[in-house]
This record gives C-alpha cells, sequence and structure tokens, in this order.
C-alpha cells in the first residue's frame, strides 16, 4: 500500500469514528478536506492532520433528481459546493434545501450550514445541513 493509499484510509477512517478531519500545512497554514501528501498551497510535505469545525457556508446548490443507481433512493437531494470555515470547498449532499422550488435557495445563498457525517449507500461522507 502506497502512502497515499494510507492517507485515504486514515480520512475514511475518522469519517467512521464520526470525525470531519482534515490537514493543515504546517510551513504555511493552509487547509485541505482531502488528503494530499503535498500542500496545495506552498507544495510543503510538512502536513498535519487536524479536527476541522464543521461549520460552513453552502456556495451553490441544485437538485439532483436523477443521481448514480446506487444512490437512486437518496433522490431528490440537494447537492451543491460548501466551503469550510477553515477555507477548503468539497462538493457534496446539501440537506434542508427548498427541493421543489430550487430558486428559492439562489435568493438564500451563500448560506450557513453545519457538516454532518452520514452513512449513505454504506459510505460515510460529508455532507452539509443548512441552518
Amino acid at each position: 500500500m502506497d502512502t497515499h493509499e494510507r492517507y485515504v484510509d486514515k480520512f475514511y477512517n475518522y469519517l467512521a469514528e464520526g470525525k470531519l478531519m482534515g490537514q493543515k500545512c504546517d510551513d504555511c497554514g493552509a487547509y485541505t478536506l482531502f488528503p494530499v501528501p503535498v500542500c496545495n498551497k506552498c507544495k510543503g510535505t510538512h502536513l498535519s492532520w487536524t479536527q476541522l469545525s464543521g461549520e460552513g457556508k453552502v456556495l451553490f446548490v441544485s437538485v439532483c433528481k436523477y443521481p448514480p443507481v446506487r444512490f437512486a433512493k437518496f433522490a431528490p437531494c440537494g447537492f451543491g459546493s460548501i466551503q469550510l470555515k477553515e477555507g477548503p470547498v468539497f462538493f457534496g449532499i446539501v440537506d434542508g434545501v427548498d427541493l421543489k422550488d430550487p430558486v428559492n435557495n439562489f435568493n438564500r445563498l451563500p448560506i450557513d450550514a453545519d457538516i454532518v457525517i452520514r452513512d449513505i449507500a454504506g459510505n460515510h461522507i460529508p455532507t452539509a445541513k443548512v441552518r
């Protein structure tokens, strides 16, 4: 198993424990949610695991009516771009938005949200729950 696989395994193990963990670069202070061996900002290699706040903002949201078959029972659902308080942005499920009239969601952007780790189709996934 290569080093990157160990980072990925560790990340998903943390999610399974209910912890939203990211990496912080010890050289420049930048955060990343999904594990990397090299800092995306400064290319430094001194990264430390750190628990993230679980707070963020939904920057964009859409309604997903036809997901891949594996996730069909979760449709329709909100899906969008979520920025964590620490800075990283990821795409994920957004709970608590108007699924019948998406225009209402656009009028609220950016929307404050809490990150919730859910078991979806056998995977522990960080999702956003709007406030």
